[in-house]
């Protein structure tokens, strides 16, 4: 109960609530009397204030896609914050188009308030726990790539590189946190560098930053220093970051055992030494 109750307070911040007031305007304007009359002053008075039968299509299906999208996420899931985000982002694609069959102006009113959100309000920072070490380019060069320590020298990297402004990186920040959680060893980090800050190492492994990227985020794995893996390849499709599908892809599961053994042997070998 305690956790159901904090997925659903942090929906109350107002990033979520901003979005909320956007999946729903139109829906609100249209069926709100007063309100009604005065935005769709256009309209008879029967018209202004009920949806249409396309506009009832429009949100009946809207409604059936979160409704089957619910089946497969309760409120104690960990993706059910995420699940939430879609449902407002489909709401909002919606919402445009039906602004965008009444009125050119309200369309242009409401990509304002859409495009703007990111300056009006911040999408609350993840504040859960994390084993994710932040690199700058010359940490990505002296601890991953040519780490001086021998110790260091054995050590798997799993990196993501990022923006704060993409979305797909937002999302991946709780995914990547807890991933590094249940899979962090001595041998085995997670580090993140964030490429716009450091253009440097973005440039480097070809990695785009622009707005129309398709490699943000990319995720490398390194082993001895050197690259490993990445999803996505580059100049490929986007990659969907779920925490099952960045497991099974990098194998998480394996390099966690491979790992871990060697620390094991390591540990061994140290304890015949002393004795």
């Amino acid at each position: 109960m305690d956790l159901a109750l904090s997925k659903l307070t942090r929906l109350a911040h107002p990033y979520y609530l901003y979005n909320v007031t956007l999946a729903l305007s139109f829906l609100v304007c249209k069926l709100c009397p007063g309100l009604c009359e005065w935005v769709f002053f256009g309209l008879d008075e029967e018209e202004s204030c009920r949806l249409s039968e396309n506009e009832q299509t429009t949100m009946l299906l809207l409604f059936m896609s979160a409704a089957l999208r619910c089946a497969y996420i309760d409120t104690y899931s960990s993706k059910f914050v995420e699940f939430a985000e879609q449902v407002m982002r489909n709401a909002q694609v919606i919402n445009l188009h039906l602004w965008f069959s009444y009125s050119s102006i309200y369309t242009v009113i409401y990509v304002i308030f859409f495009m703007g959100r990111s300056f009006v309000v911040q999408k609350p920072a993840y504040q859960g726990p994390d084993n994710v070490v932040h690199l700058s380019a010359d940490d990505l060069l002296c601890k991953v790539v040519r780490p001086r320590r021998e110790e260091e020298k054995r050590c798997v990297w799993i990196v993501a590189f990022y923006t704060t402004w993409n979305t797909v990186c937002s999302q991946l920040v709780p995914v990547f946190a807890e991933l590094s959680v249940d899979y962090t060893l001595d041998n085995l980090k997670f580090g993140k560098v964030n490429v716009g800050k450091h253009r440097g190492a973005a440039r480097f492994y070809e990695i785009s930053d622009s707005v129309f990227s398709k490699q943000l985020p990319t995720i490398i794995v390194f082993k001895d220093g050197k690259e490993e893996m990445r999803q996505p390849p580059s100049n490929s499709e986007p990659f969907h970051f779920t925490k099952d599908s960045i497991i099974e892809t990098f194998l998480l599961d394996t390099l966690y055992d491979e790992c871990k053994e060697a620390l094991d042997q390591k540990k061994e070998l140290e304890k015949k030494k002393s004795d």
